[in-house]
Protein backbone atom coordinates (compact mmCIF):
# COMPACT_ATOMS: atom_id res chain seq x y z
CA UNK A 1 0.00 0.00 0.00
CA UNK A 2 0.62 3.71 -0.52
CA UNK A 3 0.08 5.27 2.83
CA UNK A 4 1.15 8.38 1.43
CA UNK A 5 -1.71 8.62 -1.49
CA UNK A 6 -3.61 11.73 0.21
CA UNK A 7 -6.13 11.56 -3.42
CA UNK A 8 -9.54 12.27 -2.43
CA UNK A 9 -12.44 11.22 -4.88
CA UNK A 10 -15.02 13.23 -6.15
CA UNK A 11 -18.58 12.56 -4.95
CA UNK A 12 -18.94 9.02 -2.46
CA UNK A 13 -17.72 5.58 -3.64
CA UNK A 14 -20.53 3.76 -4.09
CA UNK A 15 -18.59 0.45 -3.75
CA UNK A 16 -15.18 -1.73 -4.72
CA UNK A 17 -14.42 -3.80 -7.25
CA UNK A 18 -11.31 -6.06 -6.85
CA UNK A 19 -9.43 -7.58 -10.38
CA UNK A 20 -6.20 -8.52 -11.67
CA UNK A 21 -4.97 -6.43 -14.43
CA UNK A 22 -2.12 -7.69 -16.20
CA UNK A 23 -1.17 -9.49 -13.08
CA UNK A 24 -1.14 -6.15 -10.69
CA UNK A 25 -4.02 -6.42 -8.02
CA UNK A 26 -6.45 -3.62 -9.03
CA UNK A 27 -9.25 -1.98 -7.28
CA UNK A 28 -12.16 0.05 -9.21
CA UNK A 29 -14.76 2.23 -7.68
CA UNK A 30 -17.36 4.24 -9.18
CA UNK A 31 -18.65 7.14 -7.27
CA UNK A 32 -21.72 9.27 -6.74
CA UNK A 33 -21.12 11.95 -9.04
CA UNK A 34 -20.65 9.72 -12.44
CA UNK A 35 -17.21 9.19 -12.52
CA UNK A 36 -14.55 5.85 -12.26
CA UNK A 37 -11.81 5.67 -10.17
CA UNK A 38 -8.85 3.01 -9.82
CA UNK A 39 -6.05 2.10 -7.37
CA UNK A 40 -3.20 -0.49 -8.01
CA UNK A 41 -0.52 -1.62 -5.49
CA UNK A 42 1.27 1.07 -4.50
CA UNK A 43 0.03 3.58 -6.91
CA UNK A 44 -2.10 6.28 -6.13
CA UNK A 45 -6.16 6.89 -6.39
CA UNK A 46 -6.76 7.48 -9.95
CA UNK A 47 -9.69 8.83 -11.96
CA UNK A 48 -10.38 7.09 -15.42
CA UNK A 49 -10.10 9.84 -18.02
CA UNK A 50 -10.69 7.96 -21.78
CA UNK A 51 -13.67 9.87 -23.06
CA UNK A 52 -15.10 6.75 -23.69
CA UNK A 53 -15.69 5.21 -20.56
CA UNK A 54 -19.11 5.95 -20.11
CA UNK A 55 -19.21 8.18 -16.67
CA UNK A 56 -16.78 10.24 -19.27
CA UNK A 57 -19.77 9.49 -22.19
CA UNK A 58 -22.19 11.94 -21.13
CA UNK A 59 -24.10 8.37 -19.49
CA UNK A 60 -25.15 7.81 -16.17
CA UNK A 61 -23.27 4.77 -14.37
CA UNK A 62 -25.60 2.11 -13.27
CA UNK A 63 -24.77 0.39 -9.91
CA UNK A 64 -20.85 -0.88 -9.98
CA UNK A 65 -18.81 -2.52 -12.26
CA UNK A 66 -17.68 -6.12 -12.55
CA UNK A 67 -14.19 -7.57 -13.34
CA UNK A 68 -13.93 -10.86 -16.12
CA UNK A 69 -10.77 -12.19 -17.86
CA UNK A 70 -8.74 -9.21 -17.93
CA UNK A 71 -12.14 -6.68 -18.90
CA UNK A 72 -13.99 -4.43 -16.44
CA UNK A 73 -17.24 -3.97 -17.34
CA UNK A 74 -19.46 -0.68 -16.06
CA UNK A 75 -23.16 -0.58 -17.07
CA UNK A 76 -25.11 2.48 -17.70
CA UNK A 77 -28.84 3.62 -16.90
CA UNK A 78 -29.66 2.97 -20.91
CA UNK A 79 -28.62 -0.56 -20.87
CA UNK A 80 -25.36 -0.43 -21.85
CA UNK A 81 -22.53 -2.86 -20.48
CA UNK A 82 -19.42 -1.28 -21.12
CA UNK A 83 -15.84 -3.20 -21.21
CA UNK A 84 -12.75 -1.88 -20.68
CA UNK A 85 -9.79 -3.02 -23.57
CA UNK A 86 -8.80 -6.54 -22.53
CA UNK A 87 -6.02 -5.75 -19.48
CA UNK A 88 -6.26 -2.52 -19.31
CA UNK A 89 -8.42 -0.40 -16.95
CA UNK A 90 -7.78 3.00 -18.29
CA UNK A 91 -8.20 2.39 -21.93
CA UNK A 92 -11.91 2.21 -22.87
CA UNK A 93 -13.54 2.25 -26.43
CA UNK A 94 -16.58 3.07 -28.43
CA UNK A 95 -17.04 -0.45 -29.78
CA UNK A 96 -16.23 -1.77 -26.28
CA UNK A 97 -20.25 -2.40 -25.30
CA UNK A 98 -22.78 -5.16 -25.56
CA UNK A 99 -26.67 -3.82 -24.77
CA UNK A 100 -28.88 -5.69 -22.51
CA UNK A 101 -31.42 -4.53 -24.39
CA UNK A 102 -33.80 -7.76 -24.76
CA UNK A 103 -36.66 -5.85 -22.36
CA UNK A 104 -36.90 -1.98 -22.71
CA UNK A 105 -36.21 -1.20 -19.31
CA UNK A 106 -33.98 0.90 -16.87
CA UNK A 107 -30.75 -0.34 -16.61
CA UNK A 108 -29.59 -1.33 -12.84
CA UNK A 109 -26.06 -2.70 -12.61
CA UNK A 110 -23.83 -5.99 -13.90
CA UNK A 111 -21.92 -7.88 -11.71
CA UNK A 112 -19.49 -11.09 -12.35
CA UNK A 113 -21.45 -15.29 -11.85
CA UNK A 114 -19.50 -18.12 -12.92
CA UNK A 115 -18.49 -17.91 -16.43
CA UNK A 116 -21.39 -14.58 -16.89
CA UNK A 117 -21.53 -11.10 -17.12
CA UNK A 118 -25.13 -10.31 -15.91
CA UNK A 119 -26.73 -6.82 -16.87
CA UNK A 120 -29.68 -6.45 -14.41
CA UNK A 121 -32.61 -4.31 -15.73
CA UNK A 122 -35.01 -3.41 -13.35
CA UNK A 123 -37.57 -5.83 -15.14
CA UNK A 124 -34.88 -8.20 -16.47
CA UNK A 125 -31.43 -10.06 -16.21
CA UNK A 126 -29.44 -10.84 -19.41
CA UNK A 127 -26.30 -13.13 -19.33
CA UNK A 128 -23.11 -12.53 -21.09
CA UNK A 129 -20.36 -15.10 -21.71
CA UNK A 130 -17.23 -14.76 -23.86
CA UNK A 131 -17.82 -15.00 -27.35
CA UNK A 132 -15.99 -17.84 -28.97
CA UNK A 133 -16.33 -16.09 -32.90
CA UNK A 134 -13.75 -13.62 -31.71
CA UNK A 135 -16.18 -10.85 -33.40
CA UNK A 136 -16.91 -9.64 -30.28
CA UNK A 137 -15.50 -10.02 -26.70
CA UNK A 138 -19.06 -11.20 -24.92
CA UNK A 139 -22.03 -12.59 -26.22
CA UNK A 140 -25.56 -12.82 -25.25
CA UNK A 141 -26.59 -16.04 -23.61
CA UNK A 142 -30.03 -15.94 -22.55
CA UNK A 143 -32.13 -13.98 -20.71
CA UNK A 144 -35.15 -14.33 -18.25
CA UNK A 145 -38.20 -11.93 -17.55
CA UNK A 146 -37.20 -11.07 -13.52
CA UNK A 147 -35.27 -7.85 -12.64
CA UNK A 148 -33.23 -6.75 -9.76
CA UNK A 149 -34.85 -3.69 -7.50
CA UNK A 150 -31.57 -1.99 -6.80
CA UNK A 151 -28.25 -2.45 -8.06
CA UNK A 152 -26.89 -4.04 -4.77
CA UNK A 153 -29.68 -6.04 -4.32
CA UNK A 154 -27.47 -9.58 -5.36
CA UNK A 155 -25.59 -12.35 -3.57
CA UNK A 156 -24.98 -15.64 -3.90
CA UNK A 157 -24.87 -18.77 -2.23
CA UNK A 158 -25.54 -22.67 -2.70
CA UNK A 159 -24.45 -22.22 -5.98
CA UNK A 160 -27.26 -19.46 -7.15
CA UNK A 161 -27.52 -15.97 -7.54
CA UNK A 162 -29.97 -14.27 -5.46
CA UNK A 163 -31.66 -11.19 -6.13
CA UNK A 164 -34.88 -8.57 -5.03
CA UNK A 165 -37.14 -8.25 -8.07
CA UNK A 166 -38.94 -4.90 -8.53
CA UNK A 167 -42.24 -6.73 -6.35
CA UNK A 168 -39.91 -7.11 -3.52
CA UNK A 169 -39.65 -10.83 -4.06
CA UNK A 170 -36.49 -12.90 -3.52
CA UNK A 171 -35.70 -14.91 -6.12
CA UNK A 172 -33.17 -17.65 -6.94
CA UNK A 173 -31.84 -18.26 -9.85
CA UNK A 174 -29.96 -21.25 -10.83
CA UNK A 175 -30.21 -21.90 -14.27
CA UNK A 176 -32.71 -19.88 -16.92
CA UNK A 177 -35.50 -20.56 -14.80
CA UNK A 178 -35.63 -17.84 -12.00
CA UNK A 179 -37.94 -19.02 -8.79
CA UNK A 180 -39.30 -16.41 -6.07
CA UNK A 181 -38.31 -17.97 -2.42
CA UNK A 182 -40.03 -17.00 0.70
CA UNK A 183 -42.76 -15.33 0.75
CA UNK A 184 -42.77 -14.10 4.65
CA UNK A 185 -39.43 -12.48 3.83
CA UNK A 186 -41.03 -10.85 0.81
CA UNK A 187 -43.78 -9.61 2.84
CA UNK A 188 -40.99 -8.04 5.35
CA UNK A 189 -39.27 -6.57 2.11
CA UNK A 190 -42.75 -4.95 0.84
CA UNK A 191 -42.75 -3.13 4.82
CA UNK A 192 -39.42 -1.65 4.21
Amino acid sequence: TNNADTTVITGKATAIVETTISNTATLYTTSTDNTGWYYQNAGTVTKITDAQYPGNNSLTLAGFGAAMDGYMFQMDTLGGIWNSDLNSITSWTALGTINANIYPDKGVGCIRWKQYIIGFGAESMELFERSSSGDAAFARRWAIGDGSKLPYAQTFADGALFTINPLNEIVRVEGQTPRTKSEAISRFLEQI
